[in-house]
């Protein structure tokens, strides 16, 4: 035998008793208020400002970053071009 003051059966009673909100014709039944968009620079500055590092650290991590990835970058796209630049050699 179930205890009638179960806050489970208390609940379930209650969500059973709930209506559901009536629906609007504009809206079509939605409550979530859309967000605005945010800008890059908005999402950089919020991200910046959630980061254990300073600023001009974290700003000059990337910055080297940046020039460590692109002579990768050249390295992996300049495939042809050496290649080409062999089979000329070899031509000539």
């Amino acid at each position: 035998m179930q205890n009638p003051n179960d806050p489970i059966d208390e609940a379930r009673i209650n969500a059973d008793l709930a209506t559901p909100p009536p629906l609007d014709d504009l809206n079509q039944g939605s409550t979530v208020q859309a967000e605005p968009v945010k800008t890059p620079l908005e999402l950089f500055t919020a991200w910046m400002a959630t980061l254990v590092i300073p600023v001009p650290v974290t700003l000059g991590a990337l910055v080297f970053a940046a020039f460590l990835l692109l002579p990768a970058y050249k390295g992996l796209t300049s495939a042809s071009t050496i290649r080409q630049l062999e089979q000329t050699n070899q031509e000539l």
